[in-house]
């Protein structure tokens, strides 16, 4: 979680919706993170600060998000540096030999230990009731929009080798059961989608 208080902007972070480029742009505007990197206690937030979380189409996250955890893993090109965090993606990771395996850990919440990390979008929107959903598509204009400064260069998973193939019924598995987000969003009176 991270804040901007001359603007009283709070940014909580989903993991692999756009967090690299959000830190950096936010701190170089003197902004400061509060709580954890993905912070998920909602009390955190300063009070009167707007709320600002980014959405991501779900398969592309899914998809980040095993490239990251698992392929990384496999490749000995982990960046973590907390014994915990290693051996979770350690133990996530041998668990899923393959993509779909990993959606199936996806949507059964109860096979991994994590209490944020593989968590679907909507427990982050209904945990934190955003003022504002930014796309990640906007996410490099908002944060220039806020800063006055052209945004970073977008975090890639680029060092990851190969794409990951999902077949149709992966996909729709990963809309109806582990981040079903469109029929939220649409119904939301009180969030701005940018």
């Amino acid at each position: 979680m991270i804040i901007l208080p001359s603007k009283k902007i709070c940014f909580v972070c989903i993991p692999k919706n756009g967090t690299h480029s959000i830190y950096h742009s936010i701190l170089c505007a003197r902004g400061r993170r509060i709580g954890h990197y993905h912070e998920f206690d909602p009390r955190r937030i300063p009070r009167g600060y707007k709320t600002i979380l980014v959405y991501r189409d779900a398969v592309d996250r899914a998809v980040s998000l095993y490239k990251d955890v698992v392929l990384r893993e496999r490749e000995h090109k982990r960046r973590l540096h907390c014994s915990i965090s290693i051996r979770l993606h350690q133990a996530i990771s041998a668990a899923a030999p393959d993509f779909e395996a990993f959606v199936d850990i996806l949507i059964h919440e109860e096979a991994h230990p994590s209490p944020y990390l593989l968590k679907p979008q909507l427990w982050w929107f209904e945990r934190f009731k955003p003022s504002v959903i930014c796309p990640l598509g906007k996410l490099a204009g908002l944060l220039e929009g806020l800063t006055g400064a052209a945004a970073p260069r977008k975090h890639t998973s680029a060092d990851i080798r190969g794409d990951v193939p999902v077949r149709q019924a992966v996909r729709e598995t990963i809309y109806r059961r582990w981040d079903p987000c469109s029929s939220w969003l649409n119904g939301r009176k009180n969030t701005q989608l940018l």
